[in-house]
């Protein structure tokens, strides 16, 4: 895989479209901030760390979602495909002063 694109969606539990979307095209550039080599080969794997340092803001949506997100190649093949299941819980606000 020499470049590509990826597309992002986020969708409420159950409805059969997404309400948010992202999508972007990918090439070596790209890849190389996430230190991929270029071009991609079978096998190829990687794992990535993702520190957010507050997610409190998502306690103001609560309720279950699903991801999906989607890796296409630059022949229109898709390379990889992750479905992800997030269950936001509602945070009160005595939970809130105890968490701080």
């Amino acid at each position: 895989m020499n470049s590509g694109y990826f597309n992002a969606s986020l969708y409420f539990h159950g409805d059969p479209s997404p309400f948010l979307g992202y999508a972007d095209n990918i090439d070596c550039e790209m890849m190389k901030q996430y230190k991929a080599p270029c071009p991609i080969h079978k096998r190829f794997a990687i794992t990535l760390t993702q520190t957010i340092p507050n997610l409190h803001i998502l306690t103001s949506y609560p309720g279950y979602y699903d991801a999906i997100i989607e890796v296409v190649n630059e022949l229109d093949q898709q390379m990889l495909c992750v479905n992800i299941s997030l269950h936001i819980l509602e945070v009160y606000n005595e939970e809130i002063d105890d968490f701080y």
